[in-house]
């Protein structure tokens, strides 16, 4: 099966985005709705969702998926370094004399926080992680019906009423996001996006786009992405009709990277690198901007400025290249002989 390099391509331009965002919020100032770092720092999680959605459409769709295989493949490639992260964090809660519960730790380390406590994460975005888990398991029964597309259909129109629900109604406008952080992140707020990445391989979408006109329109929402208007709390641009103005920028930047793919310059190894090593700079990020903020506080006498945050984002780049490499990638490796040596592969 080719490699779809461009998707690897924007899965990782959007980790360092997301990365970029926290730095420059946490280190020189926090940023409002009409910050481009703010913009991509909320919907960068959304283009991951789409990504995610049409990579396992593009893995396992109209296959003959065993169940154990499927089940195993993701745990192996997502609990590992989510795992670590996350007992790094309940370290640091302990250290602290943060509160820690039991019931807080079950739910993080079974992945449940996500359907029964949303708000119930211990690392610093584990949020989405929580809801990826959620989302393989719907995909799961989708690829399982007796109808896949049918059933793809019906639970993507049921997403996209859940989806309008919370960003129309749910959310308050006049209220901050941060307040209203827990419905946000709520899985059944973001799940439409995840299934228009499998609708979008199921039915090509991206074959559609043919001629100028339609390709003008892709690329007026790209722009859009950069000026459209908006400014205060980000709950501006996460609800109501702002939100649908950078939904479709998002979709239409994740569809114009699909396309993308045909180009030479996209087939590197920039492009594997950067995906390789996406899911470590997302979920580590946080974790290097601690230990390098307090240790440039400590050795040098100076405040935070962009350069020194360039220089902990190249920091943090390598330590994710790191992590993949002797960390998840060791660890998929074994999961894959596991597997194969259970006979889980050709067990249904």
């Amino acid at each position: 099966m080719n490699r779809v390099y461009s998707v690897d391509f924007l899965r990782g331009l959007m980790a360092i985005l997301v990365m970029c965002y926290h730095f420059v919020s946490w280190g020189v100032s926090g940023l409002d709705s009409s910050s481009l770092f703010s913009r991509f720092g909320l919907y960068a999680v959304t283009i991951f969702y789409l990504i995610s959605g049409y990579s396992l459409a593009y893995v396992y769709f109209d296959r003959d998926v065993r169940v154990k295989s499927y089940l195993f493949s993701r745990f192996f490639r997502i609990a590992p370094l989510f795992y670590l992260v996350s007992i790094i964090f309940m370290s640091k809660l302990l250290l602290t004399g943060a509160d820690l519960t039991f019931y807080g730790v079950f739910l993080n380390f079974s992945f449940l926080f996500s359907l029964f406590d949303p708000g119930e994460y211990l690392a610093t975005g584990a949020w989405s992680i929580g809801n990826e888990m959620f989302f393989y398991c719907i995909f799961l029964i989708i690829l399982k019906s007796s109808d896949s597309k049918m059933f793809l259909i019906l639970f993507f129109i049921m997403s996209v009423l859940c989806l309008i629900y919370f960003r129309f109604y749910e959310l308050d406008m006049n209220e901050s996001l941060s307040s209203q952080w827990d419905l946000y992140i709520n899985p059944m707020n973001h799940l439409a996006f995840f299934l228009f990445g499998v609708v979008t391989y199921v039915y090509r979408l991206n074959s559609w786009i043919k001629g100028g006109f339609l390709w003008v329109f892709v690329l007026t929402f790209v722009v859009a992405f950069y000026f459209y208007p908006v400014d205060g709390d980000r709950i501006n641009i996460a609800s109501g009709f702002n939100f649908l103005v950078f939904s479709l920028s998002s979709v239409s930047i994740f569809i114009v990277f699909i396309i993308a793919n045909k180009f030479a310059f996209m087939k590197g190894k920039l492009s594997e690198w950067l995906g390789e090593i996406s899911y470590s700079a997302y979920l580590v990020h946080p974790i290097c901007w601690y230990v390098l903020k307090h240790s440039y506080l400590t050795f040098f006498d100076g405040e935070l400025n962009y350069f020194v945050l360039f220089v902990f984002v190249i920091i943090t780049l390598l330590v994710s290249s790191f992590s993949f490499r002797f960390f998840e990638k060791p660890i998929m490796n074994y999961g894959k002989k596991m597997i194969n040596k259970g006979g889980l592969s050709r067990a249904s």
